[in-house]
């Protein structure tokens, strides 16, 4: 009985340790991989195109904007590769 105890107590203990260690794996990516941002523009008195972009994680998470118009900035969020959102309609 006891043998049968201590057994599911180690099992339940090496769960909870893979669990703790995923944890602290998640935690260190967050906190040490690096946000990268790059932007560019020109603004002149007939002319306004401004370019933004975020990435992070190796793409894995990525913001563009573009500020061609300023009635309606297009922004485009991507998580691995698939956009999020509205998409635009292509031409035929």
């Amino acid at each position: 009985m006891l043998a049968f105890l201590l057994g599911v107590l180690k099992v339940i203990g090496i769960v909870l340790l893979i669990i703790l260690l995923l944890i602290l794996l998640l935690l260190a990516i967050v906190l040490f991989v690096p946000i990268r941002y790059k932007g560019s523009g020109v603004i002149d008195d007939t002319e306004k195109n401004v370019q933004f972009k975020i990435t992070w994680l190796l793409h894995a998470l990525s913001v563009k904007v573009n500020y061609i118009h300023p009635d309606k900035p297009s922004i485009i969020i991507k998580v691995l590769g698939f956009q999020i959102g509205k998409k635009k309609d292509k031409p035929k």
